[in-house]
């Protein structure tokens, strides 16, 4: 009976996990795993070059390169065209020799007496830039409205030329040249070239010496001297009077070909005259008032004998030139008896 019962008992057991084992719900699959994104590539990508475009240069237009006008009047220099092809202008400069005369591209311009290279230089926006010179020559302008001195030959000043005439130019002036001016009392000494460079006295009362090659004796000697050596452009003099009487000038050009000596004695002047020499310096031309208005010339002759009373110390430059060729003269005399000996 035992047997029995134990035997019921398994069978039951057995009977039940069965059913539990049928009727659990199935146990869900397994989650797949997260995808894996490929590590992100450390080759850097190719080297592109950079390409950029040349750039051009600004474009200069101007109404002319070359005007004649006369002493006292102004031109307007206008760059107000210029462009630049793949840009635009940032700056424009007027330059007289170094120093700058204007930044604006339209600007009144007064030059003294003679012939100034002015230059203009355009930059643009990306710094390239372009030159042009201009030149502009000045010239003596008559006065109508009271007759000449007596004692100057009047003159009759031509016509101003078309843009395109150029400059007169210096025909016996060249480079290997010296140029000697010596001018007596009552006056002072100047000397200009092309470019406005100065030799001489300055409005502050101290001395300019502006021009390679340049020698300026001083306002404290008599007579003043400007020497230039081996000149580059045309020099052109000029003769400012303090005080009244009568001076000398006297301008020696030399060069291993000879000496061209032109002189104009006894210059009246009163306090404030200016005189400014030609071209070729055959003549000066004269401003007797110091008004800028040249009213006359005077054409150079030979020296004359007489010697002006008004500035004694010009006769003791001669002096001493005759005393040092005596003194010259007695020396090689004194030599060639001793070789006789």
């Amino acid at each position: 009976m035992k047997r029995r019962l134990t035997i019921i008992c398994v069978i039951l057991a057995i009977l039940c996990i069965s059913i539990n084992i049928v009727a659990a719900p199935p146990s869900p699959p397994p989650e797949p795993p997260p995808p894996t994104t490929a590590p992100p590539s450390t080759t850097p990508p190719p080297y592109v070059p950079k390409t950029t475009a040349p750039n051009d240069p600004p474009v200069i237009v101007l109404p002319w390169t070359e005007i004649r006008i006369y002493y006292g009047e102004s031109v307007t220099l206008d760059a107000s065209e210029c462009y630049d092809p793949d840009g635009k202008i940032e700056k424009i400069e007027w330059k007289l020799g170094k120093a700058v005369l204007s930044e604006e591209a339209l600007f009144d311009y007064k030059p003294k007496l003679g012939l100034h290279t002015v230059k203009l230089i355009v930059y643009d926006n990306d710094g390239a830039k372009a030159e042009q010179e201009i030149k502009v020559y000045t010239d003596s302008k008559p006065k109508t409205t009271t007759p000449a001195p007596t004692t100057i030959a009047p003159t009759t000043m031509p016509p101003t030329p078309p843009p395109t005439t150029p400059p007169i130019p210096q025909t016996h002036i060249k480079s290997g040249d010296t140029i000697i001016a010596v001018l007596s009392c009552p006056a002072h000494l100047h000397a200009y070239d092309e470019n406005g460079n100065h030799i001489g006295l300055n409005e502050e009362g101290t001395i300019d010496n502006e021009i390679a090659g340049g020698y300026y004796s001083g306002p404290g000697f008599d007579p003043e001297v400007i020497i230039i050596k081996d000149p580059q452009s045309a020099i052109q003099f000029k003769i400012v009077a303090y005080d009244e009487g009568g001076a000398t000038l006297t301008i020696t050009t030399a060069n291993a070909k000879g000496t061209y000596v032109q002189t104009f004695g006894d210059i009246p002047m009163i306090t404030g005259s200016v005189f400014m020499t030609g071209s070729d310096y055959n003549e000066v031309t004269v401003d007797k008032e110091g008004d800028n208005i040249f009213e006359g010339r005077i054409v150079a002759t030979p020296l004359e004998k007489k010697i002006d009373t008004t500035c004694p110390s010009y006769n003791k430059y001669f002096a001493i030139c005759g005393i040092g060729i005596l003194a010259m003269l007695m020396a090689i005399t004194a030599l060639l008896l001793a070789r006789k000996e």
